[in-house]
This record gives C-alpha cells, sequence and structure tokens, in this order.
C-alpha cells in the first residue's frame, strides 16, 4: 500500500544459467562459466540510505535475510 522500498533485479534463467547451487552451507561451481546475478535496492526511509547488494541468483531466496542484516548492521553502527 505504501511506497516501494525494495526492487530485485536478476538475469534472466532464459538466458543465464545459475551458475551455482546451495548445498547444505555453501555454493558449489555448476562449472557453467558464468553466474547469475541479482542486484537488490532497498532503502532506509528513516535514515535516508539507499542501498545496493548483488549475489548469486542461486540464493535469492534468501533476500529477506540479507536485507534485515544490513538494516541490522546499519542500526548497530549508527550514531546519533
Amino acid at each position: 500500500g505504501g511506497p516501494i522500498e525494495t526492487f530485485i533485479k536478476c538475469d534472466s534463467s532464459k538466458r543465464v544459467a545459475d551458475g551455482l547451487r546451495v548445498e547444505g552451507d555453501r555454493l558449489v561451481s555448476d562449472k557453467t562459466g558464468r553466474i547469475a546475478k541479482c542486484t537488490h535496492y532497498f532503502v532506509d526511509t528513516q535514515d535516508s540510505l539507499a542501498i545496493r547488494l548483488t549475489y548469486s541468483r542461486a540464493v535469492l531466496a534468501d533476500w529477506r535475510r540479507m536485507e534485515m542484516d544490513v538494516r541490522s548492521a546499519l542500526a548497530r553502527y549508527k550514531i546519533d
């Protein structure tokens, strides 16, 4: 209902295979030569910050956790 605060853009799966796969807690190469990427943009409206993350599409399912981890790190080091 409000403004967009998170936007994620990934390489098309029709054009680029993931290139990596998750096995347990590790990323393993598919040895395809390319790794599909995602660029994750989000804003911290309270502190007027725009943040950009880039990561493998293979870990896209964890986007919320990554965003929350960055927000937590920013909050820990905020100077009032």
